[in-house]
């Protein structure tokens, strides 16, 4: 679970975090120090120990296979230093390999309820899905799948009126609406779910002016209009109390089609309302998933975004408030949350990215007529664990370089298998000086700690323990690297600080760190993985300029455009394999992790 870029630590002498004379940033650090934590395995456990693990009194470090108990059953924590006395442990308890699973919280009768795979699919039906584009009937196998009804009223239209092609005209070319567009995709998936998850309970929501709760096609249909689209605890009840006894796929496929093709664009957009009824049917279920497709600003009800040119502060405020609300209890029920989008549409990506962002889903932005691949793309990642948080501990002498501390938490949520997140770290000198009188020692401890609940509700913590040997040669350090971690985390950071709207930073970071990778390839294999970064790189860099040269007019944060080229750069990894694959970044660090009784 702990991939390091090289199987050692580099030394270099000034690398140490300095009191700042002035306030101009150093450039940073680069070097082969970078680590990645890849949380796919979450699924299987490991090695199963009995009882409880034994944590140091002083920094809250587990006595892992490397820890050394005396006879007289003392522990003297590796990290800190501290003397942990009356360590009583019998042989089983002492841990044999360098990672491992404890138990804390088995599943009971209600977890094992909830163990149900649901989707539910939260479909815009307002007034501009009724835009239409061009394509050609070829190009889409299954576009006679669109409704029997829409079908027959066309043909009855024209059944007087002749041929309607133009002399050569391809007659192969249709016209179809977003929502279309929307249905075939939809339409797609419950057949594929049908063959590959049967067992999986699919809920429709539609919104417009209104919120339809189609269900699973079968059950009855719920419609909430008017005062109470603005009542968040009413339409979170509604949608609690709604799925009870609903049919899996493989009972609720044809009645479910039917009323999918069954919907007509109109109205406004009911966003906010049909995303809180939507969670609230997730919180029946563990890992729940949500894939919301629309193409407006939600503009009636909860969670409204419409306000015109000149919105009021209030105004903004009680929008971010209702995105940062749903987005937190997302991600403390374990849904996931896919937004889909489509180019040209305005639909604030922004305030709706936030509930992927925060859930482990995933934002994307296309072409009404690939949104069949990309529904696809959205629903393969299956959630293997929720409640995920990640502590990271390094030995007091290194720093995590993003905030100087040596202790890095974050709160991941949900897992699939392809969850994964990097940093870089430095060697502290000053403390190396004052503690060991500027003698490094020969290996250095890492220890992640990773606390997380399976489907079934039972909650593990993972254990796994790594030695880091030193060295002051760089060609050493840099011989046998593992491209894909440096890469990964190359594109997460630059990603990062374009987000923050850090412009002149990002790209001196992604011009020395372009640069330094680019040297590193030594074999095929690197060079294939190289141009996936570099090619993402140059993504990033063309952005960036452009953002560099409206600077001087432009507002504090990144502009829309900059944010999404951002948000979809940051989640790539270069890990695993070589196509796309979503990653968690490292983002809110521990503080107060100063090690104040550190003892040599």
């Amino acid at each position: 679970m702990l991939k390091f870029a090289s199987k050692k630590t580099y030394r270099a002498r000034s690398s140490a975090p300095k009191r700042r004379e002035s306030s101009r940033k150093p450039r940073p650090s680069v070097d082969t120090n970078v680590v990645s934590v890849s949380l796919g395995n979450l699924g299987d456990i490991s090695v199963m120990m009995t009882g409880d693990p034994v944590s140091c009194e002083n920094c809250k470090a587990y006595f892992t296979q490397s820890s050394i108990l005396s006879d007289d059953d003392i522990w003297v924590c590796e990290f800190c230093g501290h003397s942990n006395l009356d360590v009583y442990l019998d042989d089983e308890e002492i841990p044999k390999s360098d990672t491992v699973d404890y138990l804390q919280h088995r599943p009971d009768a209600i977890d094992s309820i909830n163990e149900e795979n649901l989707l539910v699919i939260v479909l815009d039906i307002s007034g501009s899905m009724t835009v239409t584009q061009e394509v050609d009937s070829n190009t889409i196998p299954n576009l006679k799948v669109l409704s029997q009804k829409v079908e027959k009223e066309l043909e009855e239209f024209l059944r007087d009126a002749g041929s309607q092609y133009m002399p050569q005209e391809k007659q192969s070319i249709q016209y179809v609406t977003r929502l279309q567009c929307c249905q075939l995709a939809i339409d797609g998936q419950l057949e594929e779910l049908k063959k590959s998850n049967p067992s999986t309970k699919v809920v429709l929501v539609c919104f417009s002016s209104d919120v339809v709760i189609l269900g699973d096609g079968i059950n009855e249909t719920v419609t909430i209009a008017g005062d109470r689209l603005n009542d968040y605890d009413a339409l979170l009840q509604i949608g609690r109390e709604y799925n009870q006894n609903l049919k899996p796929i493989s009972e609720s496929r044809e009645e479910l089609s039917r009323k999918l093709f069954s919907l007509q664009e109109h109205g406004q957009t009911a966003l906010g309302p049909a995303l809180v009824c939507a969670l609230g049917m997730a919180k029946n279920g563990a890992a729940s998933r949500l894939l919301v497709a629309t193409d407006g600003l939600a503009n009636i009800g909860v969670g409204q975004m419409d306000f015109g040119d000149d919105p009021t502060e209030a105004e903004l405020t009680e929008m971010e408030k209702f995105y940062d609300t749903v987005s937190l209890m997302a991600k403390e029920d374990g849904t996931v949350v896919n937004i889909v989008s489509i180019p040209g549409s305005d639909c604030n990506i922004e305030n709706l990215g936030k509930l992927a962002d925060e859930t482990n889903g995933k934002v994307d932005i296309v072409q009404p007529t690939e949104l069949a691949t990309n529904f696809g793309f959205m629903l393969d990642d299956s959630i293997i664990a929720t409640h995920c948080q990640v502590k990271v501990m390094l030995h007091p002498l290194l720093f995590n370089r993003d905030d100087n501390s040596n202790i890095i938490c974050q709160d991941i949520g949900n897992v699939n298998s392809e969850t994964e997140s990097t940093f870089s770290y430095g060697i502290n000198e000053d403390l190396l000086k004052e503690k060991f009188g500027d003698e490094m020692p020969e290996f250095l401890p890492f220890q992640l700690q990773v606390v997380y609940k399976l489907l079934d509700g039972s909650q593990y913590i993972r254990i796994v323990n790594y030695k880091s040997e030193v060295t002051e040669n760089r060609e050493e350090a840099e011989s046998n690297i593992d491209i894909g971690v440096l890469g990964t985390n190359f594109i997460q950071k630059t990603s990062s600080f374009a987000q923050e709207g850090r412009y002149k930073k990002a790209q001196n970071y992604l011009s020395d760190q372009r640069s330094y990778i680019q040297n590193l390839a030594s074999n095929e294999d690197d060079l294939h993985i190289l141009d996936n970064i570099i090619g993402d790189a140059g993504e990033l860099e063309e952005a960036l300029e452009v953002e560099l040269e409206r600077e001087a007019d432009a507002p504090v944060f990144a502009s829309k455009s900059m944010r999404n080229v951002a948000r979809r750069r940051g989640s790539q990894s270069y890990l695993q394999r070589e196509d796309a694959l979503t990653t968690r970044k490292y983002a809110d660090f521990c503080k107060d992790s100063n090690w104040k009784n550190y003892h040599s």
